[in-house]
């Protein structure tokens, strides 16, 4: 009986202490912090139940943190930070098992991180490295990427979902797509989302 007292007064203190955490902001926004951190280190674990494919004719400015391997096919020309030197090149190159931090803003890819292999036409290189890139490009295709949230106003084009192929005009929000994403006159996506919607049809599914 006398456990039970310690183990019940232990709860209830733990209880008032948390409770003091949740109403204090800076010390919240602490263990938010620490809870994102952590977040990012076990990888991405969004639930994603929708599948889907996109094809529309204008793309919004993506950021990412790429935990997973993903792979970028960049026609255009490329400027790259290697361990072993730099890269100049305006043709074809295939930067394959990336891991790191990247965006796409405009028509400009850039990355920092580490790759497994890079491809041009003419050679290989399948060595793990560093690497720290800007590609200006004019068509771009990347496999297993995965984003928080894609939000693009004013667009139109074709979504095919659950069975059913819409086309629309307007805005169009995508939570936590992952899959194949091709960039250039037009863009698209293969993959699975957790919920997309697009306010102006009525549409919204999870």
């Amino acid at each position: 009986m006398f456990e039970w007292k310690i183990i019940i007064t232990i709860i209830v203190t733990l209880g008032l202490v948390m409770g003091y955490v949740g109403s204090n902001p800076t010390v919240s926004g602490f263990f938010d912090s620490v809870g994102g951190r952590f977040s990012s280190l076990i990888g991405d674990n969004a639930q994603r139940n929708v599948e889907f494919s996109l094809d529309v004719d204008k793309y919004s400015d993506v950021e990412f943190s790429a935990k997973d391997p993903v792979d970028f096919l960049v026609t255009g020309y490329t400027e790259a930070s290697l361990k072993t030197g730099n890269l100049k090149t305006n043709k074809t190159v295939g930067i394959y098992g990336f891991r790191g931090t990247g965006s796409v803003k405009g028509n400009t890819l850039a990355l920092n991180g580490k790759m497994a292999k890079v491809e041009l036409p003419e050679i290989t290189v399948s060595v793990e490295e560093t690497v720290e890139s800007t590609s200006t490009f004019t068509g771009l295709s990347v496999k297993n990427l995965a984003v928080r949230e894609i939000k693009i106003q004013q667009v139109s084009g074709t979504l095919s979902a659950r069975g059913t192929t819409t086309q629309f005009s307007g805005d169009i929000s995508i939570v936590s797509p992952m899959g194949d994403f091709d960039f250039g006159d037009s863009f698209k996506i293969t993959g699975k989302a957790a919920s997309i919607s697009i306010p102006g049809a009525g549409i919204s599914i999870r």
